[in-house]
Protein backbone atom coordinates (compact mmCIF):
# COMPACT_ATOMS: atom_id res chain seq x y z
CA UNK A 1 0.00 0.00 0.00
CA UNK A 2 1.05 3.52 -0.82
CA UNK A 3 1.60 5.36 2.49
CA UNK A 4 1.87 9.08 3.49
CA UNK A 5 5.08 10.18 4.50
CA UNK A 6 6.64 13.07 3.42
CA UNK A 7 9.59 11.78 2.04
CA UNK A 8 9.62 11.80 -1.91
CA UNK A 9 10.78 8.08 -1.94
CA UNK A 10 11.67 6.22 -5.42
CA UNK A 11 9.60 3.36 -6.82
CA UNK A 12 12.23 0.35 -6.57
CA UNK A 13 10.83 -1.16 -3.74
CA UNK A 14 7.88 -0.93 -3.63
CA UNK A 15 7.50 -2.27 -7.65
CA UNK A 16 10.39 -5.17 -6.83
CA UNK A 17 8.46 -6.61 -3.51
CA UNK A 18 5.33 -6.93 -5.76
CA UNK A 19 6.58 -8.53 -8.62
CA UNK A 20 8.60 -11.17 -6.43
CA UNK A 21 4.72 -11.60 -4.52
CA UNK A 22 3.18 -12.31 -8.04
CA UNK A 23 5.91 -14.43 -9.48
CA UNK A 24 5.65 -16.96 -6.06
CA UNK A 25 1.63 -17.29 -6.81
CA UNK A 26 0.43 -14.41 -3.79
CA UNK A 27 -2.22 -12.68 -3.90
CA UNK A 28 -1.07 -9.15 -4.53
CA UNK A 29 -3.11 -5.79 -3.91
CA UNK A 30 -1.37 -2.34 -4.96
CA UNK A 31 -3.31 0.37 -3.00
CA UNK A 32 -2.58 3.68 -4.18
CA UNK A 33 -3.91 7.34 -4.00
CA UNK A 34 -5.02 8.33 -7.99
CA UNK A 35 -1.80 9.90 -8.91
CA UNK A 36 0.66 7.44 -7.58
CA UNK A 37 0.44 4.76 -10.22
CA UNK A 38 3.82 2.01 -10.37
CA UNK A 39 5.36 1.81 -13.85
CA UNK A 40 3.25 0.67 -16.33
CA UNK A 41 6.12 -2.22 -17.45
CA UNK A 42 6.36 -3.16 -13.65
CA UNK A 43 2.60 -3.86 -13.23
CA UNK A 44 2.83 -5.54 -16.74
CA UNK A 45 5.21 -7.95 -15.50
CA UNK A 46 3.72 -8.60 -12.48
CA UNK A 47 0.18 -9.45 -14.15
CA UNK A 48 2.48 -11.77 -16.45
CA UNK A 49 3.84 -13.60 -13.26
CA UNK A 50 0.83 -13.64 -11.53
CA UNK A 51 -1.06 -15.70 -14.31
CA UNK A 52 2.24 -18.02 -14.85
CA UNK A 53 2.31 -18.87 -11.20
CA UNK A 54 -1.45 -18.81 -10.17
CA UNK A 55 -1.41 -15.42 -8.28
CA UNK A 56 -3.39 -12.45 -8.78
CA UNK A 57 -2.82 -8.66 -8.96
CA UNK A 58 -5.14 -6.22 -8.50
CA UNK A 59 -4.45 -2.32 -8.19
CA UNK A 60 -7.37 -0.30 -6.12
CA UNK A 61 -7.51 3.16 -4.91
CA UNK A 62 -9.76 2.17 -1.87
CA UNK A 63 -7.14 1.54 1.00
CA UNK A 64 -9.69 -0.27 3.32
CA UNK A 65 -10.66 -2.24 0.51
CA UNK A 66 -7.38 -3.77 -0.47
CA UNK A 67 -6.52 -4.30 3.45
CA UNK A 68 -9.98 -6.50 3.56
CA UNK A 69 -8.23 -10.10 4.90
CA UNK A 70 -5.27 -9.05 3.91
CA UNK A 71 -2.33 -11.15 5.54
CA UNK A 72 0.77 -9.25 5.20
CA UNK A 73 0.69 -5.43 5.04
CA UNK A 74 3.78 -3.18 2.87
CA UNK A 75 2.78 0.10 4.12
CA UNK A 76 5.42 2.30 1.93
CA UNK A 77 5.62 6.11 0.82
CA UNK A 78 6.42 6.52 -2.57
CA UNK A 79 6.93 9.18 -5.54
CA UNK A 80 4.60 10.04 -8.49
CA UNK A 81 5.37 9.68 -11.50
CA UNK A 82 5.99 13.17 -12.21
CA UNK A 83 8.03 14.07 -9.68
CA UNK A 84 10.93 14.71 -11.36
CA UNK A 85 8.70 16.69 -13.76
CA UNK A 86 6.95 19.00 -10.68
CA UNK A 87 9.93 19.03 -8.43
CA UNK A 88 10.25 18.01 -4.48
CA UNK A 89 8.58 20.52 -2.91
CA UNK A 90 5.34 20.13 -5.20
CA UNK A 91 5.86 16.16 -4.69
CA UNK A 92 5.39 16.80 -0.62
CA UNK A 93 2.75 19.15 -0.71
CA UNK A 94 0.86 16.84 -3.06
CA UNK A 95 1.53 14.04 -0.50
CA UNK A 96 -0.07 15.62 2.36
CA UNK A 97 -3.59 15.42 0.65
CA UNK A 98 -3.59 11.85 1.70
CA UNK A 99 -2.37 11.99 5.33
CA UNK A 100 -4.74 9.58 5.85
CA UNK A 101 -2.84 6.47 4.15
CA UNK A 102 -1.63 4.69 6.42
CA UNK A 103 -1.33 1.65 8.11
CA UNK A 104 -3.13 2.01 11.65
CA UNK A 105 -3.89 -0.17 14.53
CA UNK A 106 -7.10 0.28 14.01
CA UNK A 107 -7.18 -0.73 10.67
CA UNK A 108 -5.14 -3.64 10.99
CA UNK A 109 -7.85 -5.29 14.03
CA UNK A 110 -10.63 -4.11 11.78
CA UNK A 111 -9.94 -5.31 8.26
CA UNK A 112 -6.89 -7.55 7.94
CA UNK A 113 -6.27 -11.44 9.20
CA UNK A 114 -3.73 -10.86 10.76
CA UNK A 115 -1.94 -8.02 8.97
CA UNK A 116 1.25 -8.48 9.59
CA UNK A 117 3.85 -5.71 8.80
CA UNK A 118 6.69 -5.85 6.28
CA UNK A 119 9.21 -2.78 5.47
CA UNK A 120 12.01 -2.48 3.99
CA UNK A 121 13.18 -0.05 6.42
CA UNK A 122 13.89 2.73 7.37
CA UNK A 123 9.89 3.07 8.42
CA UNK A 124 8.30 6.54 8.77
CA UNK A 125 6.99 5.78 12.41
CA UNK A 126 3.57 7.13 12.89
CA UNK A 127 3.48 8.17 8.89
CA UNK A 128 3.35 4.90 7.06
CA UNK A 129 2.51 3.37 9.92
CA UNK A 130 1.59 3.56 13.53
CA UNK A 131 4.68 2.96 15.76
CA UNK A 132 2.82 0.49 18.03
CA UNK A 133 2.25 -1.53 14.83
CA UNK A 134 6.50 -1.42 14.19
CA UNK A 135 6.94 -2.61 18.13
CA UNK A 136 3.70 -5.76 17.96
CA UNK A 137 6.65 -8.64 18.96
CA UNK A 138 4.14 -10.65 17.00
CA UNK A 139 2.93 -8.84 13.65
CA UNK A 140 5.65 -6.41 12.98
CA UNK A 141 8.08 -8.66 10.50
CA UNK A 142 10.11 -5.74 9.27
CA UNK A 143 13.34 -6.03 11.23
CA UNK A 144 13.39 -9.86 9.99
CA UNK A 145 13.05 -8.64 6.95
CA UNK A 146 15.60 -5.98 7.77
CA UNK A 147 18.40 -8.67 8.62
CA UNK A 148 17.52 -10.88 5.86
CA UNK A 149 18.27 -8.93 3.49
CA UNK A 150 21.97 -8.04 5.23
CA UNK A 151 22.93 -11.27 4.60
CA UNK A 152 21.64 -11.21 1.00
CA UNK A 153 23.73 -8.37 0.28
CA UNK A 154 26.59 -9.70 1.69
CA UNK A 155 26.31 -12.84 -0.32
CA UNK A 156 25.74 -10.67 -3.44
CA UNK A 157 29.10 -8.47 -2.27
CA UNK A 158 31.16 -11.38 -1.96
CA UNK A 159 30.11 -12.96 -5.71
CA UNK A 160 30.75 -9.65 -7.12
CA UNK A 161 33.98 -9.17 -5.32
CA UNK A 162 35.39 -12.63 -6.87
CA UNK A 163 34.55 -14.55 -3.92
CA UNK A 164 32.00 -17.94 -4.00
CA UNK A 165 29.68 -18.99 -1.37
CA UNK A 166 29.78 -22.54 -0.32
Amino acid sequence: MWAYSPWARSLGSVQEEMIVAARFGLEVVVAHPKGYELESEALALAKKYAEESGGKLEVTNELDDALKGATIVFPRGWMSLRRYEIGKEAEIKNAEKFKDWKYTRKRQKEVCKPGYLMHVMPIDRGNEADPELGDDPVLSWMYDQAENRLHTQKAILSLVMGGRIS
